[in-house]
């Protein structure tokens, strides 16, 4: 489990990612937190972003992953 948290231009995010051991691999999970007046102003956009965010460093991690298997 790694967690973490700060705030950055306006926004509070708390973080937690889990890894798993499974079968056929890891599986990894998060949780994210965010708040703040821009996350008020506009939660769908923000929610975009997040969510882009995370496929985009879950994409990373996992071809660090295979490029040592």
């Amino acid at each position: 489990r790694t967690l973490w948290g700060g705030t950055a231009q306006g926004i509070t995010g708390i973080h937690e990612w889990t890894l798993s051991d499974m079968t056929q691999g890891v599986l990894v999970a998060t949780n994210e937190s965010f708040a703040g007046a821009p996350v008020d102003d506009d939660p769908s956009t923000m929610q975009d972003i997040l969510d882009t965010s995370l496929v985009s460093w879950l994409l990373h991690l996992k071809a660090a992953a295979e490029s040592r298997a």
